[in-house]
């Protein structure tokens, strides 16, 4: 059943100058190796014996990962944070003032859920991968109520050919999905490789991001993003012993550099004797920790360090894009300045998970007195998803002799046209 949608998307003028929106992108050059377990191997009777004399809360035992060699265990770490999200990390902690939020001493989101399943990284230093992906998932479950099962094999295969293994940053797969979208693991099998050619292109698009942000590494302000915003990635120093971990609180001393992302769901003050500990899911399958989640105190092992968060984006609106002027009744610069009258292409996007959209048509208004919208209507080309579409005709524009240079103009254009918006 098709749809008829009105919505509005704003234009903005800067008298003499058009504004250009700043874009942000992902890494496409090599990575170096994640960082190795931190600390001695250790036997599993050496971390039995240790995490008694410490007087340690968690409980060491056989795991998937546990009789992994020293090199395959070191190639499941693959956390690499960029200089520039150091900083910009470390800033952002620095300046936060923390504000004795009323929040619960517990929280889940599986009790909401909130959470997709448990999944296995196996043989590749693609917890990076994992950790986008499975914070994304959850982004969509919670605002629409589906359980997308997104292929990570597509980011090590088409993000990071040659070299995803080697290790990553959330950030690389969230950009390359607002890009070119998410497909399914069904499409794209997980093959723990980054020599699998990529495929995309012959599947369908599920999903995307439009943005994600940086969370400060404080315990108040990563609870309130949880809580309020969802599931976030976070880093993480990973030692030997973590490989035998089955429950409790873990903790560790130490702070070696950071080799693991994974992705904290909840909280308990209670844990650790009352010292407090993230809920965090794991990717190296339900054989390993709590099926798959484990306890981490507060601060061990760099956690909460590099916390983000990403956004869930329907992309399935027809929205503006962009404008080009042509001023040639004035001096040709192709910029409106003040004075002239000129004519007006707008490109509209029809998102990439959009449906067709048809008998398409978009008034353009603006509330600014020295500027007068001659002709304000114009009709548009049928469009299919992820694909672009100009006015037939040229909106007329007239802009006044007493505007100064650098004032901000504001348009709206209201978009008609016939087409859903959701998936059947």
């Amino acid at each position: 059943m098709k749809r008829f949608v009105v919505f509005s998307s704003i234009l903005v003028f800067v008298v003499s100058a058009l504004a250009v929106p700043a874009t942000a992108s992902g890494s496409s050059q090599k990575v170096p190796t994640a960082a190795p377990p931190a600390g001695p191997i250790e036997t599993y009777e050496q971390v039995i014996k240790r995490v008694e004399e410490k007087g340690y809360r968690w409980t060491p035992g056989r795991t998937s990962v546990s009789g992994m060699s020293e090199a395959e265990f070191q190639g499941m770490l693959g956390l690499i944070v960029p200089p520039e999200a150091l900083a910009r990390s470390e800033a952002l902690t620095q300046a936060y003032e923390v504000r004795n939020l009323q929040l619960p001493t517990a929280f889940d989101w599986r009790a909401y859920g909130g959470v997709t399943p448990v999944k296995d990284q196996t043989g590749c230093g693609s917890c990076w991968d994992f950790a986008a992906t499975g914070a994304l998932e959850a982004m969509i479950l919670i605002h629409t109520g589906i359980t997308y099962d997104l292929s990570e094999q597509q980011i090590l295969s088409c993000a990071t050919p040659g070299w995803g293994c080697s290790g990553g940053w959330a950030a690389y797969a969230w950009s390359y999905w607002r890009e070119y979208g998410a497909v399914l693991e069904s499409c794209m099998p997980y093959a723990a490789s980054d020599q699998v050619p990529c495929r995309d292109h012959l599947c369908a698009k599920y999903a995307t991001t439009n943005d994600w942000e940086d969370v400060p590494n404080v315990v108040e302000a990563i609870k309130e993003k949880i809580m309020s915003h969802g599931p976030l990635t976070t880093g993480f120093t990973v030692y030997t012993d973590f490989r035998y971990y089955t429950s409790g609180c873990y903790e560790r001393e130490g702070s070696d550099p950071m080799n693991h992302l994974m992705v904290i769901v909840g909280w308990d003050d209670n844990m650790c004797g009352g010292e407090g500990a993230w809920l965090v899911k794991n990717s190296w399958g339900e054989g390993w920790g709590m099926d798959g989640y484990c306890y981490l105190k507060y601060g061990t092992c760099n956690v909460g360090n590099h916390t983000q968060a990403v956004f869930y984006h329907a992309a399935n609106d027809l929205v503006f894009s962009s404008k080009d002027v042509v001023d040639a009744g004035g001096d040709g610069d192709g910029v409106a300045d003040a004075g002239e009258t000129v004519d007006l292409y707008v490109t509209l996007e029809n998102e990439m998970l959009a449906h067709s959209r048809n008998t398409i048509s978009a008034a353009l208004n603006c509330d600014h007195p020295q500027v007068e919208v001659i002709t304000n209507t114009a009709s548009y080309a049928d469009v299919d998803g992820d694909e672009e579409t100009t006015s037939l005709i040229p909106y007329q524009v007239s802009f006044g002799r007493l505007l100064c240079v650098g004032d901000v103009i504001q348009f709206t254009l209201e978009v008609e046209a016939s087409g859903g918006y959701w998936r059947p």
